[in-house]
């Protein structure tokens, strides 16, 4: 019995903690036996992806600190 494995882009993607479209291009360069996957340029870039790239928010500053209760 031959197993038969279907591995597409969002697959890899996820796998491989969501590297860039030119990191998975080079992926079967460097590597045996890589499948081939079909890497189009529409699709959408995932939302923790998109959050991780965006800026941190920083706090303002304070005039009063905190009280420690021990």
């Amino acid at each position: 019995m031959h197993l038969v494995m279907m591995v597409d882009f969002e697959t890899i993607y996820c796998y491989f903690g969501h590297p860039s479209r030119e990191v998975l291009k080079l992926i079967r360069k460097h590597t045996k036996n890589f499948p081939e996957i079909n890497i189009s340029s529409d699709d959408p870039t995932c939302t923790g992806c998109i959050q991780g790239k965006m800026s941190n928010q920083y706090f303002s500053a304070s005039t009063h600190c905190a009280l420690c209760s021990f």
